[in-house]
């Protein structure tokens, strides 16, 4: 039986997380636009993306370990490690124009 750790985790967006496996493993996202994984079981939120702006609401990834036997094939069911990606909460052009918006009506 396969296990990772940690099986679960918090993130910002563009930032990177080292999930590791009791047993040598192919690694899968389940949802690629809110975390990827390499096959070291490196994670990187957001796709690696830091920069986009709209990437505001976050999300949820499940990336999973699947124990592979010696000739490669998978067996057995997966370990999994829930990542939460949190969004940037602004868009920083909206914010920049709102706040010149808000000094032109205090003149």
């Amino acid at each position: 039986m396969i296990t990772v750790s940690p099986t679960s985790a918090s993130m910002t967006l563009g930032a990177t997380l080292q999930v590791t496996a009791s047993k040598t493993a192919k690694w899968e996202s389940d949802n690629p636009a809110i975390a990827t994984v390499n096959q070291s079981g490196l994670v990187q939120a957001g796709n690696g993306d830091a920069s986009n702006p709209y990437f505001v609401t976050g999300g949820i990834a499940v990336i999973s370990a699947t124990e592979l036997r010696a000739d490669g094939s998978p067996t057995g069911a997966p370990a999994t490690c829930r990542i939460t990606v949190l969004g940037t909460g602004t868009r920083p052009y909206l914010t920049a124009v709102n706040e010149a918006a808000i000094w032109q009506n205090r003149l």
